[in-house]
Order: structure tokens, then C-alpha cells, then sequence
């Protein structure tokens, strides 16, 4: 834990700023103020999480883009495969994902989620409690 409310879990991550995440090789980003941190399929602008993103493209501060990526503070732009945007609270299901509720998104198989509330969304390995991320924890 480096901060305030920085949180850094698993490897191959670098965190930069205040509350900013960054968990596993494959790279979880949530944060604010325009931080582009990990690797380079990851990308934090202005709030907005862009999760396995080659090509990234981030327009304004909802935007999502490319085929098995979740952004949250959509507004319903969304672009790519298998992407769905659900109501203005911003839901938003990628590839293998499940959203549930409001604020909650769930992206491809390497499942990420991000939220608040004492939701369990998608695969075993990822579980968001009182706004709190856990990602590859591998029961619950």
C-alpha cells in the first residue's frame, strides 16, 4: 500500500499518484487524474479505465474502446466486440464477462472489476467488497 489510497497487488505493475491499482501481469488499472500506469494495454485518463487495450483510444472522459474492454463513466459510447453499455450509471460488459449492478464492470476473461458496494461479479478470481478490488485471488 503506497499512499493514500493506493493499492498495488500481484506483479509486474507500477503505481503512480493516489488511488490507483495495479494488480497481475496482465495489469488493472482504477484511478484519477490523467495516470497512465503498467503496461501498455493499460490506460487511466481523467477516471477512465481502459482494460486490455492494444489500441487505445480514449477520446473524452467516457470513452471505451477496442474488443473485450470495459471503461467506466461511459454514458453509452461504446465501441468493440462482445461490449455492451447498459444505463447512464455506466455497466458495461466486455468479452466472457457479467455486470451486476450499477458501477460494476466485468471485462474478458482475465475478468476485471470495478465498483462499489458489497458486489461479487463474474469469475472466481475477482471480487469488488465496500469498494474494495481483488483480482486473481482464486476462490472468492
Amino acid at each position: 500500500v503506497v499512499g493514500s489510497g493506493v493499492v498495488v497487488m500481484g506483479v509486474g505493475g507500477v503505481v503512480v499518484g493516489l488511488d490507483v491499482m495495479v494488480v497481475g501481469a496482465g495489469v488493472v488499472v482504477v484511478g484519477v487524474g490523467g495516470i497512465v500506469v503498467g503496461k501498455s494495454n493499460v490506460v487511466v485518463i481523467a477516471g477512465v479505465v481502459v482494460v486490455g487495450v492494444d489500441d487505445v483510444v480514449v477520446g473524452k472522459i467516457n470513452v471505451v474502446v477496442d474488443s473485450g474492454v470495459v471503461v467506466v463513466g461511459v454514458d453509452g459510447i461504446i465501441e468493440g466486440a462482445g461490449v455492451v453499455v447498459v444505463g447512464a450509471g455506466v455497466v458495461v460488459m466486455g468479452v466472457g464477462g457479467v455486470v451486476v449492478e450499477v458501477g460494476v464492470m466485468v471485462v474478458g476473461a482475465e475478468v476485471v472489476v470495478v465498483g462499489v458496494g458489497d458486489i461479487v461479479v463474474g469469475k472466481s478470481n475477482v471480487v469488488v467488497v465496500a469498494g474494495v478490488l481483488v483480482v486473481g485471488v482464486g476462490g472468492n
